[in-house]
């Protein structure tokens, strides 16, 4: 059993680093716009977050910039953890 966590372990950790990655690559541009959601996108799905996931976050972010509760890629990345954090809080109470 015990190599099996270590797996899972191994797993999300290549996940995190490649968001890591990816967002520092991101949120180093100048303008929040849509060639920069579209990065974010790939880097979601390039780190086994899902199409599902990734839509969904995309779909949100697009919302906050409409409502004009983005303003800058610090806003930007606010948002999109507040949107991780809730996305967790679901998953976590179905169980």
């Amino acid at each position: 059993m015990n190599g099996f966590f270590k797996k899972i372990g191994m797993g999300l950790a290549k996940t995190r680093d490649a968001i890591v990655q990816g967002l520092k690559t991101i949120f180093t541009g100048k303008a929040v716009n849509d060639e920069a959601l579209e990065r974010l996108s790939e880097v979601l799905i390039g780190a086994d977050m899902g199409v599902a996931v990734t839509d969904r976050l995309i779909a949100f972010l697009r919302k906050s910039i409409e409502k004009r509760e983005i303003a800058d890629f610090g806003d930007l990345k606010e948002k999109l953890k507040q949107e991780i954090k809730a996305l967790l809080n679901v998953v976590s109470s179905d169980k």
